[in-house]
């Protein structure tokens, strides 16, 4: 197979599916495209291409295209999937959606998995309404699945699973809900009976549909779908999902695919666990909860440098800003590059996964889960009364000057103290938060985070720490994510473009790259050529715009 046969495949397939290819992705599309042609005894490229081409995605089910999309995109899943965003959907959305419908008297409650592969994201979401409606027979529920893979859509109706598709679920939660026959696991028929499969492909397909399923949805979850397609055809897909929610219904992506584009007729709504995308009416904007504004989108082209830092993102030296890098412990400024290392996934920002151990399948209101317990020392209620502001200060100060010496179990001493004293102290809490990454205790630094965020949900800060926490786990797709967030809450923060430049690019996709780091720059031209980007040891601004005109 030459080059010039790869390209015509791959831009017939990414024509047909909107399927997007990387180049990292190459030698895995080989070898499926290798293996497919011989299952089928053809011998050249141009009579698969010639067969291809005779062959429509838009016929349901065709085994062809069907075959290409469970090879060519990953169709993984499992139960319960992210934690953070099961809880989120179960402890607010799914509350928020109910608790609407009741009170307009209209018991329906339509949720559809898009991109549902075998089937346990949709029952998924049927255990968790089961919980949520103790009166479901007085309820019209449809939990509808979809996915273009024929194949894994009839394994989903089968409604049986090996162990490996628990690998995130407590024992309780598992117990309430399958039950196990010859090795295997089979889910119960009150939650199966919830649920209906189609298979259906979300770029070829038209919909909404009068009069059929895919309309008037309370709920719509895409997630890991985007990833993998091109941004035209994300935008079309997105736009029939608008169509297809009803006003104040939401979507539920995957962390961070929007990201560069904010989808029309939605209000963004951000939350510690997930960003999400609600439907507005003409006259109504939603918003989240903990603000009564939306941060602005990133703009799908370079944004505009402010003439000044915003708070929290560069200073030359801040009020109350740690004075210290806030990644874990690493070389000298001198010894390292000016941007962020690889990134990984540790942290969900969410509950546990314990479930209450109660037998009885059904329950009157949300599945319990486990709080964490916290890293931060007790809560304020059972604080002593506060030193005055002065000590206040300058115990902060100490414990930064601990941070700064190196000495961050010092530091973690003195700042537990000042958090129990001052809870509200946000900065004192991030400075706790690096004192305990740079001990290499990353579950309390994460526990603290999450808790940090929930309470101060625009706080670049929190994701751009969790991202470097998550780098020294070894999961570049979840720093990936974090990092995104960042830039989505203040798209001025320059840190957030500089690492995601860098993962980007060792990602092989230069083109984003590039445009990471040209933002990047532009901002950092925006600002006085010696001002300290507190993030990198306090390289200036100008030092920061040569290291990265270099690389671009």
């Amino acid at each position: 197979m030459n080059e010039s046969e790869i390209t015509q495949l791959q831009a017939l397939i990414a024509r047909r599916t909107g399927i997007h290819f990387r180049p990292a992705d190459r030698d895995k599309f080989i070898s499926a495209i290798e293996a497919r042609m011989g299952e089928l005894r053809l011998r050249r490229t141009e009579d698969y291409l010639r067969f291809l081409e005779e062959r429509s995605p838009e016929a349901a089910g065709d085994s062809e295209w069907g075959y290409l999309t469970a090879h060519l995109v990953p169709g993984e899943s499992y139960f319960f999937r992210d934690t953070g965003q099961i809880a989120l959907i179960q402890d607010e959305l799914l509350p928020e959606l109910i608790a609407a419908r009741r009170k307009a008297g209209d018991l329906r409650l339509r949720i559809w998995s898009a991109g549902c592969s075998t089937g346990e994201e949709p029952y998924s979401l049927a255990a968790l309404v089961y919980d949520l409606l103790p009166d479901a027979e007085n309820w019209q529920v449809l939990i509808l699945g979809t996915d273009p893979n024929a194949e894994a859509v009839e394994r989903a109706r089968s409604g049986r699973y090996t162990k490996w598709s628990f690998r995130q679920v407590s024992a309780e939660r598992q117990s309430r809900f399958f039950t196990e026959e010859s090795g295997t696991y089979r889910v119960l028929p009150e939650i199966q009976g919830m649920v209906s499969f189609r298979v259906h492909d979300l770029h070829a397909a038209s919909y909404p549909e009068p009069g059929g399923q895919i309309r008037d949805m309370d709920l719509i979850l895409c997630r890991n779908v985007f990833i993998y397609l091109q941004a035209s055809v994300i935008a079309g897909i997105v736009a029939k999902m608008e169509r297809s929610l009803i006003v104040g219904g939401m979507l539920v992506t995957g962390h961070g695919e929007l990201s560069e584009a904010r989808p029309a007729g939605l209000a963004t709504r951000i939350f510690p666990a997930s960003i999400l995308y609600q439907k507005e009416s003409d006259s109504e904007k939603a918003v989240s909860p903990a603000s009564s504004s939306t941060p602005p989108p990133i703009a799908a082209s370079m944004p505009t440098p402010g003439p000044t830092p915003r708070p929290g993102t560069v200073s030359a030296n801040p009020a109350g800003a740690p004075a210290q890098d806030p990644k874990p412990a690493r070389s000298a400024p001198s010894e390292q590059p000016p941007f962020g290392e690889s990134a990984g996934r540790t942290f969900a920002a969410g509950r546990t996964e314990n479930q209450a151990s109660s037998p009885p399948p059904r329950k009157s209101g949300a599945v319990p889960s486990e709080e964490a317990e916290s890293a931060a020392g007790p809560s304020s209620a059972e604080l002593p009364p506060g030193a005055s502001e002065s000590a206040a200060a300058a115990g902060l100060e100490q414990a930064r000057a601990a941070v700064g010496a190196g000495d961050y179990a010092a530091a973690v001493e003195l700042l537990k103290t000042h958090r129990r004293q001052h809870p509200a102290d946000e900065d004192g809490g991030y400075l706790l938060a690096r004192a305990y990454a740079n001990l290499g205790q990353h579950e309390a630094a994460g526990l603290l985070l999450n808790q940090l965020l929930k309470e101060h949900p625009f706080g670049v800060r929190g994701y751009f720490l969790l991202a470097q926490i998550s780098e020294e786990q070894g999961d570049p797709l979840r720093s990936m994510d974090l990092l995104k967030r960042s830039i989505y809450v203040d798209s001025g923060y320059i840190p957030g473009y500089l690492e995601l430049g860098l993962l980007y690019e060792r990602e092989g996709d230069t083109a984003r790259a590039r445009r990471m780091l040209t933002s990047a720059c532009e901002l950092l031209k925006g600002l006085p050529p010696g001002t300290e980007i507190e993030e990198y040891n306090g390289q200036t601004a100008e030092h920061l715009i040569e290291r990265v005109e270099a690389s671009l």
